[in-house]
């Protein structure tokens, strides 16, 4: 949608790049990292810490979803990766609200310009609602109905591990409108709108997921985001592959933590009076370990310059660099609980959280079998003779 300004990118990137990763790390340290138990025990991210993640404008997502008020995609990855580094589940936020805004200014046509940018200033928060009890990776089974009355829509339905969905204000509704797709922008304020708590996750604990039931609930045609037919090929698709982008790097931001908490150990500890880290074990631990964050890193990056230059493959790379980054959390948090021993099992701790919410970004937003699918019929196709 912003190509224009995307041209210009790549030659000031590395410079803004280490800029925004020093200021969000300052930001996660000052107010994520001290409270990130708390948030866990809570089950729950306080409107002030959202508030000031919105005066930074770490809520406004990145210029190719909302225009000149965002940042390029690779300063939105690295943020997204310190953000993580504290809290996955404070990044989870990022990751939602951006998803729904973006799915939202994908509709065109201006009408929901004035939502857009209310959202990118971080006034009210945007929840993606798709997931149902029986739709989870196929898009195209949504049970979710809305069927044209008068002027408007009448949506009935559920929608269920909607991240941030008991915090939304507003939620972007995946739905089928005589059997084709469409996405709603619906108000948490319409009659009809019920939200309850999900059931409570052993990972991403503060990400305040919620059970939604929309029973009768009346909304206006402006409310359609685009055209009917285009709710998960359109609307969808590049929702969930913003979310793909943003939970690649949370991930790498997680094995980050994972490395970090390993070196710190292996250096300190000591083991019949010589040090971990003088073991060679321990050091092939650490090697693989640091080569999966380094990997998945660059895995990322190219993602991002990819998006940035309009490039054609830049979906492709997506879909590798969550397939990669997630796999990577997952193999780099185990390798620190095995460094640490019975101190990675301690419960709150960096390592522990860092296993449980490292597993479940390999869930979210594509598990690793889809990825595997999507990703294997690419490749097929593209060297088959």
């Amino acid at each position: 949608m912003y190509g224009g300004e995307a041209a210009r990118i790549p030659q000031r990137e590395p410079t803004f790049r280490r800029m925004i990763r020093e200021e969000a790390r300052a930001f996660a340290d000052r107010y994520i990292a001290p409270r990130t138990v708390e948030f866990e025990e809570s089950r729950r991210v306080p409107r002030e810490l959202i508030r000031a993640l919105a005066d930074s404008g770490y809520l406004a997502g990145p210029r190719k979803a909302v225009g000149a008020a965002g940042i390029s995609m690779s300063e939105f990855g690295v943020l997204n990766e310190e953000l993580a580094r504290a809290s996955a589940s404070v990044q989870s936020l990022v990751t939602v609200h951006t998803m729904a805004t973006f799915g939202i200014a994908q509709g065109g046509e201006g009408i929901h310009d004035e939502l857009v940018r209310c959202l990118v200033r971080g006034d009210k928060i945007a929840a993606f609602a798709l997931t149902e009890p029986g739709a989870g990776s196929d898009a195209s089974a949504v049970a979710t109905v809305a069927v044209k009355s008068g002027d408007g829509y009448v949506l009935n339905g559920e929608k269920c591990w909607v991240t941030y969905g008991q915090l939304a204000d507003v939620y972007l509704v995946i739905a089928k409108v005589a059997g084709a797709s469409a996405a709603f922008v619906v108000p948490r304020a319409c009659d009809g709108v019920i939200v309850g708590p999900s059931p409570p996750l052993s990972a991403l604990r503060a990400s305040m997921q919620a059970h939604i039931r929309l029973v009768d609930v009346v909304v206006p045609a402006k409310s359609l985001v685009g055209r009917v037919g285009l709710g998960v090929s359109h609307i969808a698709g590049s929702a969930l592959m913003h979310g793909r982008y943003c939970v690649a790097w949370a991930s790498v931001g997680i094995a980050q933590l994972a490395l970090e908490a390993s070196a710190n150990h292996a250096t300190a500890r000591l083991q019949a009076a010589t040090r971990l880290s003088d073991h060679q074990l321990v050091r092939r631990l650490l090697t693989e370990a640091y080569a999966d964050v380094e990997t998945a890193r660059l895995m990322c990056e190219r993602a991002g310059r990819a998006h940035d230059t309009a490039d054609p493959r830049a979906a492709d790379d997506t879909l590798l660099a969550k397939y990669v980054a997630s796999r990577a959390a997952v193999r780099v948090a185990e390798a620190a609980r095995q460094i640490l021993g019975a101190r990675g099992f301690i419960e709150g701790s960096d390592v522990e959280r860092c296993c449980r919410d490292a597993r479940a970004l390999e869930v979210v937003e594509g598990p690793t079998e889809v990825l595997q699918d999507l990703i294997g019929a690419r490749v097929a196709g593209k060297y088959a003779h």
